[in-house]
């Protein structure tokens, strides 16, 4: 009877807190495990990732009623590992586990398990990110060179992100440089800095005369480093070679004015070839004669150099024993080479002159030529390596060194092959009363071998061959620094063009040498033609990218030199830079629990860039994302997400306006737009307050009913706490023992009673400032509003289900004064006045002749209509 009773009076009633019931059974069923977002970086970083969520039995989103402790496992911990254990509480719909990658990319399944709910798994994807640097990487061009003086080569530098894509630097990054051997490779600067927005910048270094290898390392903070080996060729010295210049000197008599000659010392590998010392190496020479042949005791073959010379002095007045020759023989040594000998002859000199060799009866003069060391290296160095001696055969028949002693012989010295060397002077003198002079013979770059030519007037000319060792060129190969540049349009350092002989080892350009290049795909990659400069063992070339992405072959051509080169190719790749998309994932098949309004957030949502390959791409500056509703309704709101340099993802929570359907639209400039549709559930807790009417007076009261229900069906039981901040209340529902009961019927009346003046009589209400309550079996709980003033009154309803969260609802009641009762006036009949009135009888006049005076005495009192009645009083 309560409940129809209240029905009637609240059916003009305005709803103040309300929310959709669920439809259908949202009772826990099972657990739910979603990744948001659906792939990982494969960093070693820990990621609040993986949404465990309680559904019903048709999957979707439900509520716990207590709390439930749920137990994680990762089938490959190489992968990943998850959380142990985690809590869902009462009220809640999910909870967040933190999800650790390693750096080993792959998959692994993710169980949860828990009791009395059926068993959850799900695979965790992890990817190497893309983006952002996060690794130096470093390659010397070239990577092998030869021993020689001040060779200078480069260090390209590359910023890398995880998946080995080039990525441009967010900012400033100083780079430290270190080399492990000084002694075989240096560097020119002990640091650099990447620029922000480059990904590329070059550095240089030195090699000299040691051969070896020497590891260059590259270390910025925050970055991994990078490292380069880079070898230096040539082979160490292990044996000396000792030449006498000349072998056969004139004994030092009168006629002759020097008797000095050379002594070459020489360093070779055992194979006889030229090799540089490493440091500066000293020479001990001696001689098995002093008294016929003094030589110099040490001397010094500096750093960088094949040879050293020394001189050895020929005895004064030493006469030849047996007649016509002596021979001393002559040791150079040096700790850890092989020593080396020579011999030097002593001879009686020759005496010539220009006619004398002119006549019939002359002896034969003729010249002599001594090349050592040879070879020499292609290296464009100059050495004093070439003697020019005079020879004559006397009358009698005997040969030997001559001297001229009426002037200076005038000799010239040419090279056959002036590619492979030549001479600083082609014209030199020996002096008169000398055996022989000296000339500087310069290298090339190109390996051979020429004909040295002496010659001089009335004397008989000879040649011998010098040669330059070294490797020689066959071969250019064409080598990618960064096989994968960013298609930006931009200009990139990107090959290495070496040049190299039969065996793969470097070989130095001779002279320039010309290199057609071609693309296979110039919207691709476009390059232009280069050049390799003489002296050199290689070039770096510069490419231009596209702006699309794909792959083009580059090709190397030498077409104006020997026909014994052969092309090279080398495949590059463009990328378009990322990050390049927007990925929205949510968890539970798009379907969110919308919150109860009381701090139960609802569960989140990932915003994830993405390559062209959808794999994360970390942002290298922030990236403001938009995201827009088609259903305004359900979200109505432009709402606005950032994700922070260096993050590949975010989440923010989804907060709907009720319960529907909309699809989130995310975009942000330069990336592909993403779309996500979204179901938002309404929360299955339900707590409404209705009641009224809304606007009383001080004598009326106003009917609350709070209503509480859970999966569409009355919640019995749920405490409901009353309060205002005037006035009180009466519970009305009939299970309350705690606070005064009233019945239909009195509440009723109370609602309709009257009073006068004359009378108090009232239903007396007994009031609670506040009161307390549970629902009963239909989930409500009625409390009756009785004013204690004039005034606007938010009355207040906690409601406090088993297991949900607290819910707070306010139902505001304007209170006004009653209005005074209306007056009405109207004629009275005598009869009335007779029968409703009080009567007074006046007598007038004498007793025989009294008149009997009827007065009507005005009474006051209330009608059926609440108000007052007044009689007029004139009789007629």
């Amino acid at each position: 009877m309560v409940a129809a009773l209240l029905g009637l009076m609240l059916v003009a009633s305005v709803p103040a807190s309300t929310a959709t019931v669920a439809t259908g059974s949202l009772i826990p069923n099972a657990l739910s495990l979603s990744t948001v977002p659906s792939k990982l970086p494969a960093d070693n970083n820990t990621y609040p990732a993986v949404v465990v969520s309680v559904v019903d039995s048709n999957g979707r989103p439900t509520v716990a009623k207590s709390d439930i402790q749920v137990s994680l496992t990762s089938s490959q911990e190489s992968v990943g590992t998850i959380s142990a254990e985690v809590d869902i509480p009462a009220g809640g719909t999910y909870v967040i586990a933190n999800f650790t990658t390693t750096h080993t990319a792959g998959a692994t399944t993710i169980t949860a398990t828990t009791t009395g709910l059926k068993t959850a798994s799900a695979t965790v994807t992890t990817v190497v990110a893309v983006g952002y640097p996060t690794h130096l990487v470093m390659t010397a061009i070239p990577s092998t060179v030869p021993a020689r003086s001040a060779n200078v080569g480069n260090l390209i530098l590359e910023l890398e992100d995880d998946s080995g894509l080039p990525a441009k630097a967010i900012a400033d990054v100083p780079i430290s440089l270190y080399s492990s051997n000084t002694n075989v490779v240096n560097l020119t600067a002990p640091a650099a800095v990447m620029k922000q927005g480059a990904y590329l910048d070059e550095v240089n270094y030195t090699s000299g005369f040691v051969p070896g290898t020497a590891t260059i390392t590259a270390s910025a903070s925050g970055f991994a480093s990078g490292q380069a080996t880079i070898s230096v060729l040539g082979s160490p010295p292990l044996a000396l070679k000792l030449l006498a210049q000349p072998s056969t000197m004139p004994a030092c008599t009168g006629n002759v004015t020097s008797c000095t000659g050379r002594l070459v010392v020489a360093l070779t590998d055992l194979d006889g070839n030229p090799t540089r010392a490493t440091r500066n190496i000293e020479v001990q020479i001696r001689s098995a004669d002093l008294a016929i042949v003094n030589a110099s005791e040490t001397t010094t073959i500096e750093e960088g150099n094949i040879s050293a010379t020394a001189t050895f002095t020929v005895a004064v007045d030493n006469v030849p024993t047996p007649p016509g020759l002596d021979q001393v023989t002559i040791t150079a040594s040096s700790p850890g080479l092989q020593s080396a000998f020579a011999s030097i002859n002593i001879q009686d000199p020759v005496l010539i002159s220009r006619p004398f060799c002119t006549s019939q009866a002359s002896p034969i003069c003729q010249l002599n030529i001594l090349a050592g060391p040879s070879p020499v290296l292609a290296d464009h160095r100059s050495y004093s390596s070439v003697v020019v001696s005079l020879w004559a055969t006397s009358p009698g028949g005997e040969a030997g060194p001559a001297i001229n002693a009426t002037g200076a012989t005038e000799v010239t010295l040419t090279s056959s092959v002036t590619g492979v060397g030549n001479f600083t002077r082609i014209s030199f003198s020996i002096p008169p009363g000398q055996n022989w002079a000296s000339v500087t013979f310069t290298s090339t770059f190109q390996v051979g071998q020429t004909m040295l030519t002496a010659s001089a007037q009335n004397i008989l000319p000879v040649q011998t061959a010098l040669a330059t060792y070294g490797p020689i060129p066959a071969q250019v190969v064409l080598s990618p620094i960064s096989a994968q540049l960013p298609a930006d349009g931009a200009q990139h350092t990107a090959l290495e063009l070496a040049l190299e002989d039969a065996f793969g080892s470097p070989a130095v350009a001779p002279f320039d040498v010309p290199v057609s290049l071609s693309s296979s795909s110039n919207d691709i990659i476009s390059v232009s033609n280069a050049v390799i400069p003489s002296g050199q063992t290689y070039a770096v070339l510069n490419v231009t990218a596209g702006i699309l992405q794909g792959h083009a072959n580059v090709t190397a051509l030498v077409s104006s030199f020997t026909s014994g080169y052969v092309s090279s190719s080398v495949e590059l790749s463009t990328v378009i830079p990322a990050p390049s998309a927007l990925v929205a994932v949510a968890p539970d098949a798009n379907n969110v629990m919308l919150t109860a309004g009381t701090g139960n957030a609802p569960p989140p949502m990932a915003i994830q860039l993405t390559d062209s390959g959808l794999n994360p791409a970390r942002a290298r500056a922030p990236m403001n994302i938009t995201i827009t509703s088609s259903n305004s309704t359900v979200i109505p709101t432009v709402q606005n997400a950032i994700i922070q340099i260096g993050q590949d993802y975010t989440t923010i929570p989804l907060s709907a306006r009720v319960a529907g359907q909309t699809t989130l639209t995310l975009s942000s400039p330069g990336l592909k737009v993403a779309s996500l549709p979204m179901t938002f559930l309404a929360y299955p807790s339900v707590e409404t307050l209705t009641g009224g009417p809304a606007k009383i007076f001080t004598n009326q009261s106003s009917i609350l009913v709070a209503t509480v229900s859970l999966d569409g069906q009355p919640e019995a039981g749920a405490p409901v706490s009353w309060s205002a901040p005037s006035g009180g209340f009466i519970i009305a529902t009939s299970h309350t023992t705690n606070s005064t009961t009233i019945s239909a019927t009195s509440f009723v009346a109370a609602q309709t009673s009257t009073s006068t003046r004359k009378s108090t009589t009232t239903t007396a209400l007994a009031t609670l400032p506040i009161a307390n309550d549970t629902t009963d079996k239909t989930g409500t709980s009625t409390a009756i509003f009785h004013p204690a003033k004039i005034g606007t009154v938010v009355v207040t309803a906690v409601v406090s289900p088993q297991g949900l969260p607290t819910k707070t609802l306010n139902f505001t009641v304007t209170v006004t004064a009653a209005p005074p009762p209306p007056v009405v006036k109207h004629k009275a009949t005598l009869v009335q006045q007779l029968t409703t009135f009080p009567l007074m009888l006046v007598p007038v006049g004498g007793a025989g002749g009294a008149v009997v005076l009827v007065l009507l005495v005005r009474r006051r009192g209330g009608s059926k209509g609440g108000g007052e009645e007044e009689f007029d009083n004139t009789f007629e």
